[in-house]
């Protein structure tokens, strides 16, 4: 796992609801799952979007993750049955 990426990931308070982390990431072709670095010490909600092209069309994919912070990362897993290319994704954390 990499470290946080300052270009890609960025993160924030919103006062009264806690901390937000928000940014890019890569899955790579054929990878089930990908740990995304956090500063969050507790994770509360956890979503991220990737956007896929199959050729002469877009998919769009809703990527969860179960918000389990371990070593310093939050594991977002792929669903459905394209596994066959790279893919960037964009995420929303929230948690403190």
């Amino acid at each position: 796992m990499a470290g946080i990426d300052l270009d890609l990931q960025k993160s924030g308070t919103i006062p009264g609801a806690g901390r937000v982390e928000l940014g890019a990431y890569d899955i790579s072709s054929g990878s089930w799952t990908v740990e995304v670095p956090t500063r969050l010490t507790t994770c509360h909600f956890g979503l991220g979007i990737a956007d896929y092209d199959t050729g002469n069309d877009s998919n769009i994919l809703v990527v969860p993750t179960d918000c389990v912070i371990t070593s310093g990362a939050v594991t977002f897993g792929r669903t459905g049955s394209i596994v066959d290319e790279d893919v960037r994704f964009r995420y929303l954390l929230a948690g403190w």
